[in-house]
């Protein structure tokens, strides 16, 4: 079926502002990489997604995010028309959000169409929530700056980029609650439900 006339060219305007959220939001994902240590896991598979309440987010994935968002072509769409691997559907709602990390924010919407692009659909797996959003959401939520960016910094962390993660955000207690359990032998799995059907073994990152 030609769906070709559901999409449309974006304006100028819009292309402007799609590319600056690609910019701002390739740059948050490399602060993550920066801090990795506190903020993403090792794992042979790209990714090993938890159930909502405890997302954990490999290296590698946001590896593939960054030059998935460096190639990935922008189009506008009016619905969920998501059928070329290479193609980040952007709805008219994208272009009056804000740039910031925050929940249904550009940077969020980006990610998600990213992970869209490497095959994690929009879909539920089971009783769990779609790989997308739950990807989305350890950005937004779980890797995000607890305080306001403030007179050049976040007073949260100390952090003056205005487009960054946080190494002291709800994530990093998590990882760092992961790798005690990991080094004392206390199993912090069981707690936790696998979106995947076979778990790659965790490798410590300490």
């Amino acid at each position: 079926m030609d769906r070709s006339n559901l999409w449309g060219s974006l304006s100028m305007a819009e292309s402007i502002l799609a590319k600056d959220a690609r910019t701002k939001t390739i740059k948050i994902l490399i602060d993550a990489l920066k801090k990795k240590d506190c903020l993403l896991v090792d794992y042979a598979d790209p990714v090993w997604l938890l159930r909502s309440s405890c997302p954990l987010i490999s290296v590698s994935l946001v590896e593939n995010l960054i030059k998935v968002l460096q190639n990935v072509i922008f189009v506008k769409c009016d619905g969920c028309i998501q059928y070329t691997s290479n193609v980040a559907c952007l709805i008219p709602e994208f272009f009056t959000k804000c740039e910031s990390l925050s929940t249904d924010l550009r940077p969020g919407l980006l990610i998600s169409q990213a992970s869209r692009c490497l095959s994690y659909k929009s879909v539920v797996w089971r009783k769990l929530p779609a790989l997308q959003q739950t990807i989305r959401t350890a950005f937004e939520q779980r890797m995000n700056h607890r305080e306001n960016y403030v007179d050049g910094s976040y007073s949260c962390c100390g952090e003056t980029s205005r487009d960054s993660v946080c190494e002291k955000s709800e994530m990093s207690e998590k990882i760092r609650y992961l790798n005690l359990s990991c080094q004392t032998g206390i199993s912090w799995f069981p707690d936790c439900d696998m979106v995947t059907p076979t778990a790659p073994k965790f490798k410590c990152l300490f």
